[in-house]
């Protein structure tokens, strides 16, 4: 039997013990654990939960950064100025701008801040310390378009979206021309819904069904695939647009797919190598991981498919989708047949469309 003092002794004995165990699991997660490598900020103008966050989360912790979000700061106000400011005075080095209505009012600090690399998905840059990044999607609307042009059996293929801009013109022109690459008998007609409503969507649809014949659809909207339903409900191809479209029928064909993940994993890699601020924009070309067409249906067959994977091989070989002869729907020479459209007009001045569109 253990007398009083034995007992006391022996609690002491294991209270030292798992003092000590404590002791040495602190001192190996803190030597095993690696410090991050940076420390990256992001400012989103509303909620965290309905901006890019979580994946930059996954983003950071693969490549061993640690990220602050500054949510709910609107653009055009001081709070951007106030939200960098606070970013930068703890110890952030890598900041990215979730949209490019902040620059409007934040380039003094930008400039003023030239250790600091600033990022922002889009095209505009006008600092040295200024990186955009950008997906060229429209490389995915081409090939989309040779599908399309492969499939349709009326001549006539509908393309909606909510309005005019250099972006949705840039991949309706180019969804176009590798309509017209396969099959110039074919047009392409674009309706603008003025809206994101879902019944707007479902009504151009049915309306670029029922007035011009379309037996193909595709369309530019992020996260709404109302288009690809309304196809899917009245037997028609679709080709859908920015992730991978599930639940529908064969007859949607595949999407046109944009891996944020990849993509902000690529823009962390070069600043992780200390490939900083080495152009004013970091176009990402079609390369089936950041950009890359969805598994395709049954409805594909390996003619399709063949000439896909041709013309894949070649943009990733550095083919210029807009080189060469090109005339607008008017008429008029937007390109010579021993040139290309340079990428500030991509960008900038994409107010044209391609010979085979017809906007209804």
């Amino acid at each position: 039997m253990f007398d009083r003092k034995s007992i006391i002794k022996l609690i002491g004995l294991i209270v030292f013990g798992l003092a000590t165990l404590t002791f040495i699991i602190i001192i190996l997660v803190d030597v095993y654990t690696p410090d991050p490598f940076g420390y990256l900020g992001y400012i989103v103008k509303g909620d965290a939960k309905d901006s890019d966050s979580e994946i930059l989360y996954t983003v950071c912790d693969d490549n061993i950064l640690s990220l602050t979000v500054k949510e709910n700061v609107p653009p055009g106000t001081d709070e951007c100025d106030e939200a960098i400011k606070d970013l930068i005075y703890n110890g952030i080095t890598m900041i990215i701008l979730s949209e490019e209505a902040y620059l409007e009012d934040s380039m003094d600090i930008i400039k003023s801040n030239p250790d600091i690399c600033f990022y922002v998905p889009g095209h505009k840059s006008a600092a040295n310390n200024l990186t955009a990044f950008y997906p060229r999607m429209y490389e995915g609307r081409y090939l989309s378009g040779i599908i399309a042009g492969m499939k349709t059996k009326t001549n006539s293929i509908g393309y909606t979206a909510k309005e005019e801009s250099d972006e949705v013109i840039r991949g309706i022109n180019a969804f176009a021309m590798g309509v017209k690459s396969v099959n110039p008998d074919a047009n392409v007609y674009v309706q603008y819904t003025g809206s994101d409503e879902n019944s707007h969507i479902e009504n151009t649809v049915n309306s670029l069904i029922d007035n011009n014949k379309a037996d193909v659809i595709t369309y530019h909207f992020e996260h709404n695939h109302t288009a690809a339903i309304t196809a899917d409900k009245r037997g028609v191809y679709s080709i859908g647009y920015y992730e991978e479209v599930t639940g529908l029928s064969e007859k949607c064909l595949t999407s046109v797919v944009l891996d944020k993940n990849k993509l902000y994993n690529a823009v962390v890699f070069e600043y992780n190598k200390n490939r900083v601020n080495l152009r004013d924009l970091n176009w990402y070309h079609f390369d089936n991981e950041i950009i890359y067409l969805s598994e395709y249906s049954s409805e594909m067959d390996e003619n399709i498919k063949s000439r896909v994977r041709d013309n894949i091989t070649m943009i990733m070989d550095g083919k210029n989708i807009f080189s060469g002869e090109i005339y607008d729907n008017e008429g008029s020479k937007r390109c010579t047949e021993d040139d290309a459209i340079s990428e500030k007009a991509l960008l900038n001045y994409m107010f044209w469309y391609f010979e085979n569109v017809e906007v209804v």
